[in-house]
């Protein structure tokens, strides 16, 4: 379990790594970064992520001392896990920097002001919901659920903010 108690993450980039079950929660408001990355693994892996502006979910190679790794994208688990949640919440826009960069999770929660604009055809969750101020546009390779995901249930929007859902043509 990693959490964030006080204090800011101010970075370029921020890459989250775990394993069985992992489990990350990095909620400060005043946290700061360019780019998010993430692979987190286990049955019950989460990821609570909020930062005080945009950012976007992107590729990140970094050195653990033995080498250089990289991670493309966020994937927290398996989409097919319902207690494999990614939530991210945002002062700003989210975008994703290129088409590797996915999110593949059971369950993604947006949050905050936005507008998130999530609309690689990689992209894998099974269940989807929102509360932002602004536009949500997503896009997933296979069918998705809107429903509950954390606290959240359905996708709201105030202050004349569109939805757009896309199922990668199935």
């Amino acid at each position: 379990t990693v959490s964030q108690s006080a204090g800011s993450i101010q970075a370029a980039g921020l890459r989250v790594l775990g394993e069985t079950p992992p489990t990350f929660t990095l909620n400060q408001a005043t946290n700061d970064v360019t780019t998010l990355a993430g692979s987190l693994t286990g049955a019950t892996a989460t990821l609570t992520f909020q930062d005080a502006d945009d950012f976007a979910i992107g590729t990140i190679t970094s050195n653990d001392g033995t080498g250089s790794t990289t991670t493309n994208g966020v994937t927290v688990g398996t989409a097919g896990s319902a207690t494999n949640v990614l939530t991210l919440t945002a002062g700003g826009t989210v975008t994703q920097l290129t088409a590797g960069d996915n999110i593949t999770a059971g369950g993604l929660e947006l949050l905050g002001t936005g507008p998130y604009t999530l609309t690689n055809a990689g992209n894998d969750v099974t269940t989807l919901a929102a509360n932002v101020a602004g536009n949500v546009s997503y896009r997933d390779s296979g069918g998705f659920t809107v429903g509950t995901v954390g606290g959240t249930t359905g996708i709201t929007t105030t202050g004349a903010g569109t939805v757009t859902l896309d199922n990668a043509g199935l």
